[in-house]
């Protein structure tokens, strides 16, 4: 890569520095690219995979937003009976702001996406952090369910499937660099 080009995509060497360093950059722009050009593209598998974890996303948040019961008793086996009306009617009005939060950021998954592929690994680590995060929550805050809640035996399929896709997203965008 020449000097201007090291500039553009922010890889300007400042000076001397370690191989750990350069790494360490190169993973930061590989996670967030310093320029987002839509013209670059992913590895058609690793496209074909978030598109299909994308839309994944999308239907759990649908599924929230438009049951009756937002999912809670009808997927997560939540015994909403159980409760008093105006509890169940909270967990409820919860199950659809989560809903909500996971329409969003299944919409910015699709822009990733169709448009701008060099963000699909920023993506896979937020699915990363917020599987890990749905485990970790979990694990802190129990809450009483009829049977296995379907997500529940989810979070560890996907944690170690986005993780892995985001290892290989980064190395392959940390060779793509190296080669320029």
């Amino acid at each position: 890569m020449n000097a201007a080009a090291r500039h553009l995509h922010g890889f300007e060497d400042p000076g001397p520095r370690c191989e750990a360093q350069r790494d360490t950059v190169l993973t930061v722009h590989a996670l967030l690219p310093p320029i987002l050009d839509a013209s670059e593209r992913a590895h058609p598998g690793l496209v074909a995979a978030f598109g299909l974890l994308t839309l994944v996303t999308l239907a759990r948040s649908f599924a929230h937003l438009l049951l009756p019961d937002g999912g809670a008793q009808s997927i997560a086996t939540i015994p909403l009976e159980a409760f008093g009306p105006a509890a169940a009617d909270a967990v409820v009005f919860v199950f659809a702001l989560w809903g909500l939060a996971q329409a969003l950021m299944g919409a910015f998954y699709v822009v990733a996406l169709v448009r701008y592929q060099a963000l699909i690994p920023f993506c896979l680590l937020l699915m990363v952090l917020e599987y890990g995060a749905r485990v970790a929550i979990g694990q802190a805050r129990h809450i009483e369910t009829a049977s296995t809640a379907p997500g529940a035996i989810g979070n560890y399929v996907m944690i170690p499937l986005t993780l892995g896709l985001l290892v290989w997203s980064l190395t392959r965008r940390t060779a793509q660099t190296d080669r320029m």
